[in-house]
């Protein structure tokens, strides 16, 4: 059985389930993010976005696993919205002088941080960010070289995060990437 979502989705990319299989989470051309129930006939919700966000094309999206916050990067900034309210909880920024596209994101298990793989335009250098939900400032960046960052996927238990980029792959130990 196929259901067509609408014309408004035809195009999007990132699509993501929330862990009760209820709701499916995209987001439109202005970014908006967009969210279907599909637990019958799909009905569409679109989310507003902070007044002076402007628009900008989503290029990752994820929603934690107890579904209590959805992610959504647009280019050098990350939206993190609490889905119970549909509204922003915390704007992720990168460094102005990183000039950075967020390319994957993922939240850990227990939804307490959230991880962003991204690539700097001017030298083509990938780095991960690890920021804790309600903290302004991420963890200290990771150099991961010339390799665009493609996913990124936590562990069951929240200790390892796997990060793919284009030409290799890396298992990383998430508490040596915290600041104690």
């Amino acid at each position: 059985n196929i259901t067509s979502l609408s014309d408004a989705a035809a195009d999007r990319t990132p699509l993501t389930f929330s862990p009760d299989g209820r709701y499916l989470f995209s987001t439109n051309e202005q970014g908006q993010p967009m969210r279907w129930d599909v637990s019958q006939t799909p009905e569409l919700t679109v989310w507003l976005l902070p007044p002076d966000f402007g628009t900008s094309v989503s290029q990752s999206i994820v929603i934690s696993e107890d579904g209590r916050w959805l992610a959504a990067a647009y280019y050098d900034e990350v939206m993190i919205w609490d889905v119970a309210t549909q509204s922003v909880y915390q704007q992720l920024t990168f460094p102005e002088e990183e000039q950075s596209q967020v390319t994957a994101l993922a939240f850990t298990p227990d939804g307490r941080y959230l991880a962003a793989g991204s690539n700097q335009y001017a030298t083509d250098e990938s780095y991960l960010y690890l920021w804790q939900l309600g903290e302004g400032d991420p963890e200290m960046p990771l150099w991961l070289g010339n390799e665009s960052v493609q996913t990124l996927d936590f562990s069951r238990d929240g200790a390892l995060l796997a990060v793919g980029t284009q030409h290799a792959g890396y298992v990383l130990t998430v508490d040596k990437l915290v600041k104690e």
